[in-house]
């Protein structure tokens, strides 16, 4: 009987991936370990191992397109098995019903303008008592002039043609907005999405407080100079000041552990380890690789493995564990 390859769960947060690439074509066989497909998550590509031994019967979710956790991908089976095609259909339907289940797509939206009361309109004026000479009164009807608007200069505050004509002249009309040419159109996805939906989630639901101090760091500059060849030669790294930072952020956390700590729900969970995130930019946007047990280390060996997790960021070889359970970004 054909096993079913699923989409995996990769962390605690994941709720869905992409299938970026299939490793292995219809046909070919497999072998349980050996990698299979790539998946992108929130931020990371992975390879997923095959679930068994056989010969990849039918694949049924083909590249870049996005499942939610548990969604069937493909078929796994033994040389002659075949899948039928009311199968196919009844996965694909069972994956769409799984997916209506996550919550809802994000999705960018315009603001709702404000509602505006209904007033209440003017009582019409009464222009049959303006006094107009007759042409000028024409010549108004005709262009859709608001004669009750008009300041008569004819004799006794007589409206004219002159006048009618200088509101013909004032009326200006707004030129056309001009077509845009859409050069592009990029979904968005991965990673780019994954940030949209954290910034409006951070937006809805942590108040943001900014603080802004000037520091003196001279000793540390100071300090990191003079040590210098004494870390490069024992760890083979040039520490940074972001390094020394690190360090410092991890030792004001063990001092106030209240920092330390998150928002669940009612309550505030202060955790034991310091595990900080170090924010690294790439083209696509930010990624956020976690240094564990920071304040239990020396300088150096945190020189070593925040250069080694950046490296990984570009390169898009960080594992799911590498940048989740963080205390402190």
């Amino acid at each position: 009987m054909a096993i079913r390859v699923g989409m995996p769960s990769l962390g605690h947060t994941m709720e869905k991936g992409t299938v970026l690439r299939w490793l292995k074509r219809e046909g070919e066989t497999v072998e349980k370990g050996a990698p299979l497909f790539e998946v992108e998550t929130d931020k990371v590509t992975v390879e997923v191992e095959a679930p068994a031994s056989g010969i990849l019967l039918k694949i049924v979710v083909g590249e870049n397109e996005e499942q939610p956790i548990g969604a069937t991908l493909a078929f796994i089976g033994t040389p002659g098995e075949t899948i039928a095609p009311e199968e196919v259909q009844k996965v694909l339907e069972e994956n769409k019903a799984l997916a209506q289940k996550k919550p809802a797509e994000f999705a960018f939206s315009a603001p709702m303008p404000p509602r505006v009361a209904p007033s209440t309109p003017p009582p019409p004026v009464d222009t049959s008592r303006i006094k107009i000479s007759p042409f000028a009164r024409k010549l108004a009807e005709e262009h859709g002039i608001d004669i009750s608007q008009l300041t008569g200069t004819g004799p006794g505050g007589r409206i004219v043609k002159e006048d009618v004509e200088r509101a013909i002249a004032a009326r200006t009309q707004a030129p056309p907005s001009p077509e845009l040419t859409l050069r592009e159109t990029i979904p968005l996805t991965g990673m780019r999405k994954r940030i949209a939906e954290r910034m409006r989630q951070s937006w809805e639901t942590t108040p943001r407080v900014t603080e802004v101090m000037e520091i003196d760091v001279t000793p540390l500059v100071e300090y990191r100079e003079r040590m210098l060849p004494q870390w490069e030669q024992e760890y083979g790294v040039r520490v940074s000041l972001n390094d020394l930072l690190l360090k410092g952020v991890a030792l004001a956390l063990r001092r106030v552990p209240r920092l330390n700590a998150a928002l669940q729900g009612n309550e505030i969970h202060v955790y034991q380890e310091i595990h900080i995130g170090n924010a690294v930019n790439l083209e696509d946007g930010l990624i956020v690789p976690v240094l564990r047990n920071v304040d239990q280390k020396p300088v150096g060996q945190i020189a070593q493995e925040s250069k080694a997790l950046a490296e990984k960021a570009r390169t898009g070889k960080l594992r799911v564990e590498e940048i989740t359970g963080g205390t402190f970004t």
